[in-house]
Order: structure tokens, then C-alpha cells, then sequence
């Protein structure tokens, strides 16, 4: 897989950043220190498709927050701004286990910038990480199509059927219900069935591909 570094923050930079791009996906890792200040202008703005990921260490009620602060004020100022959406499942866990407050919080946040045609990525928060109070975070990209289980039946390919072959084992097996009628309709039919299914599996073809995706 294709893997180059694009830029980087400046030296002495509050906001540390820095941007990568693997094939065509624009990565840009984000850290910001709790006491430095936010503004839209100490962020990059990369071309699409990319991802932004990060300990932005900002409160906004739009990422699980009581209450929002300058900083996330400001953080969704610049979103709005280069066109970015922020990836936040409420249903997920908090991304921040704090064992001195015994409290969780989402310091740590992903957005995506995505082409017209393109779908959002997914990010799902995974389990506690060892030696550190931060879970990860998993970023997919949905499949455009995405596979159906198919129901467990038979399939016939008719086509390739041998009909001569058919015919006769079934009409030399019919010859032997003759006793069974009138007198036992249900053992009759059921007898048929089987006979049925039984010169069907030895004259015609079945069989199919259970994971096949057109185009």
C-alpha cells in the first residue's frame, strides 16, 4: 500500500498535526494540548478524500458534552469551513476513561472530508488499550455493494438437465405407487415426492455460487 508524509504543523506550533497520505486518503493526525487556545487558522485544510483524527481536548454538546467551550466553538467553525463532518455515534463508548474522576469524556475526535459520490466513513470506538486511558478508534470506509446472504435453496440449472433420463427413472419409480392408491393418498404423495427429488438430483444439474457479487 502506497505510504507518503505530505506536511507537517510548524515548529513551536500550539496545535501539532501532521498529514500523510496512503494511496489517495489524506490522514491528518491532530493533537491539542488542554491549555493552548483553538482557532480555525492553526488547522490544515486538506484536499479530499481525508480523515482528521486526533486528542482535539475540546467540549461540545455535538460530541457528548453537558456543555461546549471556546475551543469547540471554534473547532466546529473550522469544519464548517473546509467542508468536514464530524464522525460521532452517540451509541459508541467515550473515547476517555479518567481514573482519577472515574468519569468519561470524548477528547478524542475523527472528521472526514469525502467526494460528492463518495460514502462517510464508520468509526467504531474499541476496547480499553493497555497502559493508556485512551481507546482506540476504527475508521471504515463502507463498501458501495455490500453482499445479501442468500436463502439456503435449491437451484436447477434446467439447461443442462438429461429429460430422457428423467423420464424413464421416474416412470419405472410411478409404476410402484400403483398399489398405494386409492387406498393411501398421503403415503402415495409422499412416496412420489421422494421419487421425484431422487430422479431430479440424478438428471439435472444444481449448484451455484453462495458469494457471488455482480459486477
Amino acid at each position: 500500500m502506497a505510504w507518503s508524509s505530505a506536511s507537517q504543523s510548524p515548529e513551536g506550533a500550539e496545535i501539532e498535526w501532521i498529514a500523510t497520505k496512503v494511496q489517495d486518503i489524506n490522514i491528518v493526525n491532530i493533537y491539542k494540548p488542554p491549555p493552548s487556545r483553538l482557532i480555525p487558522s492553526s488547522l490544515p485544510d486538506v484536499p479530499a478524500p481525508a480523515v482528521y483524527a486526533g486528542d482535539f481536548n475540546s467540549h461540545h454538546t455535538d460530541w457528548g458534552y453537558s456543555s461546549s467551550n471556546t475551543d469547540s466553538d471554534s473547532l466546529v467553525d473550522w469544519a464548517s469551513t473546509v467542508d468536514a463532518t464530524l464522525l460521532y455515534d452517540p451509541k459508541e463508548p467515550c473515547t476517555f476513561y479518567s481514573a482519577r474522576w472515574n468519569s468519561t469524556t470524548n477528547p478524542d475526535l475523527a472528521f472526514a472530508k469525502c467526494h460528492n459520490n463518495q460514502s462517510l466513513p464508520v468509526r467504531h470506538i474499541l476496547d480499553m488499550f493497555p497502559q493508556s486511558h485512551h481507546r482506540p478508534s476504527l475508521i471504515t470506509i463502507p463498501s458501495l455493494v455490500q453482499p445479501v446472504q442468500g436463502r439456503d435453496v435449491k437451484r436447477w440449472n434446467f439447461r443442462k438437465a438429461n429429460w430422457a433420463g428423467f423420464t424413464k427413472q421416474l416412470n419405472k419409480a410411478g409404476a410402484g405407487l400403483q398399489h398405494l392408491c386409492p387406498n393411501n393418498l398421503n403415503n402415495a404423495y409422499d412416496s412420489y415426492c421422494k421419487m421425484l427429488l431422487a430422479a431430479t438430483k440424478n438428471n439435472i444439474t444444481c449448484g451455484v455460487r453462495k458469494d457471488y457479487i455482480p459486477c
